[in-house]
């Protein structure tokens, strides 16, 4: 029987894909994402028609499992240095979505600048009307 009979077709997986779309120069160093990204810049990938962020897939295959309601996979860029298209689950860190924000928020290198926004202009309004109320006491 030909060879090429007998082996076995690969099957694609999401993890097998994924990978396929990493650069790993070594265990310690950046993993670049070299697939698509969203819209602020994040590795993205559509698996079995649900939009997945791969630093949230490759942190919860790291760990063994899924990540925990509202957290959020954490990049280490001020310790490392990474870009936005790294993806080592090293360079990750599971946290709390509002740690994750406030982290960022005090930071100041965030790229939710959406939220942050929203987030000055709602306390900006909240002191504004605490000091109305205040003179008017």
């Amino acid at each position: 029987m030909p060879a090429q009979l007998t082996r076995a077709r690969r099957v694609r997986t999401p993890k097998r894909s994924i990978l396929a779309r990493i650069t790993k120069p070594s265990r310690e160093a950046c993993w670049l994402w070299t697939g698509a990204r969203n819209s602020k810049g994040y590795p993205a990938v559509r698996i079995r028609s649900a939009y997945v962020l791969v630093h949230r897939f490759m942190l919860a295959q790291f760990l063994g499992r899924e990540l925990r309601p509202n957290h959020d996979a954490h990049h280490l860029r001020d310790i490392y240095g990474c870009p936005e298209h790294c993806v080592n689950p090293l360079h990750l860190q599971e946290l709390h979505a509002l740690f994750h924000r406030k982290r960022h928020l005090a930071s100041r290198k965030c790229n939710h600048n959406q939220y942050t926004k929203s987030y000055e202009k709602r306390e900006q309004f909240r002191k504004r009307v605490s000091k109305k109320r205040n003179a008017a006491a």
